[in-house]
């Protein structure tokens, strides 16, 4: 659903015991020297927070091209080099976008022109542990999945660059669309697969240690995406509107009226983060604060996609 996804039958081969990198050399450079001077100078370009007094475990990121808007990640990724914290285990959090089902988690590594992650094989036995389904079933999709490539790199720089000796894991897992729960227009149900897949992620992330990155985009709307209108001035006010009010739901403690939402329109303008959200919020209070939606609009196709970063935070 944005410029680096393929069609949904590519890519539907099952994934090896390690994913490669795949957008280096396009998305972003692919020789290291100019991967950490690329991002450097990024992140450079972020002020340094004197006072951070939220959380930073669970960042919201976008997987949007780096082309489209590189500032925006170095924005958020900056907070926990301002922190002088680095997580030792990540939980990704990514969008099955080639992955048929709605939660898929496999014990993977990842190598890119930065080096080797290894699995987190210990979080990933927790997991399955505590889910009544096989969560490392499918295993198609993960390869060439931008949306845990894209926080992968960014753990890669921040380590070379402020935090060298320090070393991290990755969980990484696929979340899909939820659409049976969005044309309820109601939130899974407690005894859902769903529902405790949420409740076991939040129990293997509590430690102070574990971040949990949700890699999202918002909205995706106009030709591109099957729609037969364009993503005319107009359009691009409602979906601005629809998706600010979908935020304002974005709680523990509002999940039945995020579904409601979604549900009113049927997702109309196919909002990429419903799965990713679900998990996070169903199992623990948390709230999603976000800062307001950019839209990427291309006058060749005549649509957008949205994006937004931000954190999810303790609802007490």
């Amino acid at each position: 659903m944005d410029r680096c996804r393929g069609p949904a039958s590519e890519g539907l081969t099952p994934a090896p015991t390690q994913l490669q990198a795949r957008c280096a050399g396009s998305c972003y450079p692919a020789d290291p020297k100019e991967i950490l001077q690329t991002f450097a100078q990024a992140l450079k370009k972020v002020s340094p927070v004197k006072k951070i007094a939220h959380d930073l475990r669970n960042p919201i990121v976008p997987h949007i091209d780096f082309r489209v808007n590189f500032d925006l990640y170095a924005q958020t990724y900056a907070l926990w080099r301002d922190a002088n914290w680095f997580p030792s285990r990540v939980v990704i959090l990514g969008v099955g976008h080639r992955c048929p089902a709605e939660i898929a988690c496999q014990p993977l590594g990842f190598r890119s022109a930065l080096g080797e992650i290894p699995p987190d094989r210990d979080l990933f036995s927790s997991l399955s542990a505590s889910c009544p389904f096989p969560v490392d079933q499918e295993t198609r999709g993960f390869q060439g999945e931008h949306s845990i490539e894209f926080v992968v790199l960014w753990l890669q720089v921040l380590r070379d660059l402020f935090f060298p000796d320090r070393g991290f894991t990755i969980l990484p897992i696929l979340c899909g669309g939820f659409q049976s729960a969005v044309e309820s227009g109601t939130p899974p149900s407690p005894n859902s697969a769903e529902a405790a897949f949420a409740r076991g992620l939040a129990r293997i992330s509590q430690e102070s240690d574990t971040a949990v990155v949700a890699s999202i985009d918002g909205c995706h709307v106009g030709p591109r995406f099957q729609h037969p209108f364009a993503a005319n001035k107009q359009i691009r006010a409602q979906v601005a509107e629809w998706e600010k009010k979908l935020w304002t739901f974005a709680s523990s403690k509002t999940l039945p009226e995020f579904f409601k939402h979604l549900g009113a329109n049927q997702n109309a303008f196919y909002f990429d983060g419903v799965g990713v959200l679900h998990s996070l919020l169903a199992g623990q209070n948390l709230k999603a604060k976000t800062y307001p939606p950019v839209q990427w609009f291309e006058p060749a196709d005549q649509s957008i996609v949205s994006f937004s970063r931000g954190h999810l935070l303790p609802l007490n």
